[in-house]
């Protein structure tokens, strides 16, 4: 961990958040009922002082399930962390209004997991990737330890996770959720979310998603949109989708939409996967994240300098895609990931992955 990142993280306790207190247990029971909850979580200490996560809650009236909204597992996903703080924002405005609002159990926030990533702008930590080793080791490496312990110390607590991410730098993305759509109550929370796209993708090892549902929590990746940047229109609409899954799927009170455009239904993908260069040049690609690919049709070419078409990409010949993500910076190299294009269609696969693991 830089000491840069331990500075700032100083800085935010000492000047912005004084007042919160710091814990080194997350025990919702411990939180007064109806009332909106924050403290900084002890995940873990350095020479130079303790790191701590930032943590929003809300506890219903009742017993009942714990619901987690994590973001920046990649220290530069800043676009969950205003879904989070405007989430729980309308969360208690709610209960404000109406007090007679409540639920059975528990919500809980934590707009960033990954502190040091974040502090420092970048996605890794420690030059590794956590959202690829958990769900961690507590004898292993720095960034092995830093994952096991969120996720024994929040993860594990909860029986609903959205996972919040958004593309990783040069890469632009659709605002779409990675499920496991074979699994029925998965399938309808990602349906219910009503976003642009649902990509049905298996719950791989070493994800924060395909561990948590391997611990028997309903788990679905959300991506919002670009990385270290915030757009408010995918904010919007991610909350108002969270809320939606806890109204009718979960039995919560109704929550007041910010986005009250209409949109069309998801396109469901049964499958996804990236195309890669096999030639460096520059890249121009020739369609936008959600836009349909007809059979066949170019979706991107690369150029020498001088302007001579060396590779061109279409789509496939046999079925039909939409542009789920794809490379937003024009200089190619070698094996770069172009675009990434999911298989519209509904047939699940026991097996799904697309490549990004």
């Amino acid at each position: 961990m830089s000491y840069s990142a331990m500075k700032g993280n100083s800085r935010l306790l000492s000047e912005d958040s004084a007042d919160v207190p710091i814990i080194s247990l997350l025990d919702v029971t411990r939180f007064e009922p109806r009332k909106l909850e924050k403290r900084w979580l002890n995940i873990c200490d350095t020479a130079l002082g303790p790191v701590n996560l930032p943590i929003f809650a809300y506890r219903g009236r009742l017993p009942g399930p714990t619901v987690g909204i994590t973001g920046a597992v990649h220290g530069n996903e800043v676009n969950c962390i205003p879904v989070i703080q405007q989430f729980f924002a309308r969360l208690e405005q709610q209960h404000d209004k109406d007090q007679s609002t409540s639920f059975a159990g528990t919500i809980i926030g934590v707009p960033v997991l990954n502190v040091p990533g974040f502090l420092d702008s970048v996605r890794s930590f420690d030059g590794q990737d956590l959202n690829r080793l958990m769900p961690g080791n507590p004898l292993g490496t720095a960034s092995q330890q830093y994952a096991n312990r969120i996720f024994q110390e929040v993860v594990v607590r909860m029986d609903y996770l959205f996972d919040l991410h958004t593309a990783s730098a040069g890469r632009q993305n659709s605002l779409y959720v990675r499920a496991d759509m074979k699994n029925p109550e998965i399938n309808r929370i990602a349906g219910t979310l009503g976003l642009q796209i649902i990509v049905h993708n298996s719950s791989p090892g070493g994800s924060l998603r395909g561990c948590a549902q391997r611990k028997g929590i309903k788990a679905v990746t959300i991506e919002i949109g670009n990385p270290s940047t915030f757009q408010q229109d995918l904010i919007e609409r991610t909350i108002d989708g969270i809320c939606s899954v806890l109204t009718t799927q979960l039995g919560y009170p109704r929550l007041q939409q910010n986005d009250t455009k209409q949109h069309q239904a998801p396109i469901i993908c049964c499958r996804s996967y990236w195309i890669f260069s096999q030639t460096a040049g520059i890249l121009q690609v020739c369609k936008r994240v959600g836009d349909i690919v007809g059979k066949g049709e170019v979706v991107a070419e690369i150029h020498s300098v001088f302007g001579t078409l060396l590779q061109s990409f279409t789509g496939p010949d046999n079925y039909s895609t939409v542009v789920v993500g794809l490379e937003s910076n024009p200089v190619a190299k070698l094996g770069n990931r172009i675009v990434h294009l999911g298989v519209i269609g509904n047939e699940f696969l026991d097996d799904a992955h697309d490549g990004h693991l």
